[in-house]
C-alpha cells in the first residue's frame, strides 16, 4: 500500500495523514486501489491530480466504483462536457465523496 502511494509522488507525511483519516485503507488491495487510479485516470485526471483528490478525500479509495462513475454522470447530465468533469474533478476533490440526496 505504501509504495502504491508512493507511486502516486506522496510524501510518508502525506501516507501518514491519509491513513489516518481513513484507516481501513490497509484492508484495501492493491489491485482496488489501482482500479479506482484506472477510473481517475479515464476521467483525465494526471497522476499528479489523482494525488491530490487521494490526499483531500482518501475515502474515495473506499467508494465503489458505481458510486464513483454515477456522480461523473450526474455532472455530464447537468452539461458538462469530459473537460469540464476532468477539471471540475480536479478542482473540487469533495465532490466525490458528498451525499447527493443530503448535498444537491
Amino acid at each position: 500500500i505504501v509504495l502504491w502511494f508512493e507511486g502516486l509522488g506522496l510524501s510518508k507525511i502525506d501516507i501518514a495523514k491519509i491513513t489516518g483519516v481513513f484507516p481501513n485503507v490497509w484492508i484495501l488491495s492493491e489491485d482496488m486501489l489501482e482500479s479506482k487510479s484506472q477510473l481517475l485516470k479515464e476521467l483525465g485526471l494526471s497522476k499528479l491530480e489523482i494525488a491530490k483528490v487521494v490526499s483531500q478525500r482518501p475515502t474515495v479509495l473506499g467508494m465503489s466504483e458505481e458510486k464513483l462513475k454515477s456522480k461523473t454522470r450526474l455532472l455530464k447530465t447537468i452539461g458538462l462536457s469530459d473537460s469540464d468533469v476532468h477539471e471540475f474533478i480536479a478542482r473540487n476533490p469533495n465532490f466525490l465523496t458528498c451525499s447527493m440526496e443530503n448535498n444537491l
